[in-house]
């Protein structure tokens, strides 16, 4: 069922939505909302497709059509408010001249890069778990190379 469809039911009718998250972890947010269903019935489920793989970040919740519109405003307000990280990272072995494209390319639309050549520093800003994926990739770009 749509979201916009639970305008149209009465109250206290039963109904099952799918709310697709953007910003948010479907099992924190589960967790968060299974106490706020109710009690004669209220599930809430998440959905998740494997870290890394842009596939599906989803909770179905199934409750009574008025409690289902209040758990949409608070997953509007949970979903919508993301805390942003940023991330120095110093280079020891490489430059980041010759790890820029890679970075970049690992980094996605996800994590903003701020490269500064000269002194083999980059900046990762994002959600933690990016900056986290981002830095690891950096971190197995630091390699020694042989002369």
């Amino acid at each position: 069922m749509a979201i916009s469809d639970l305008e149209k039911l009465p109250p206290l009718a039963y109904a099952r939505i799918v709310y697709h998250l953007k910003n948010s972890d479907a099992n924190a947010v589960r967790g968060a909302l299974q106490n706020l269903t109710t009690r004669q019935g209220g599930v809430v489920n998440p959905v998740v497709s494997q870290p890394g793989s842009g596939g599906t970040n989803a909770i179905i919740i199934c409750d009574y059509v008025e409690n289902l519109r209040e758990l949409i405003k608070v997953l509007d307000d949970i979903d919508n408010t993301v805390a942003k990280v940023s991330k120095v990272l110093t280079l020891s072995n490489t430059k980041t001249s010759d790890i820029e494209a890679a970075v970049l390319s690992a980094a996605g639309k996800d994590v903003s890069v701020g490269i500064h050549t000269n002194a083999r520093m980059i900046v990762l800003t994002g959600k933690r778990d990016e900056v986290d994926r981002v830095a690891a990739v950096i971190d197995q770009l630091d390699v020694k190379l042989g002369d």
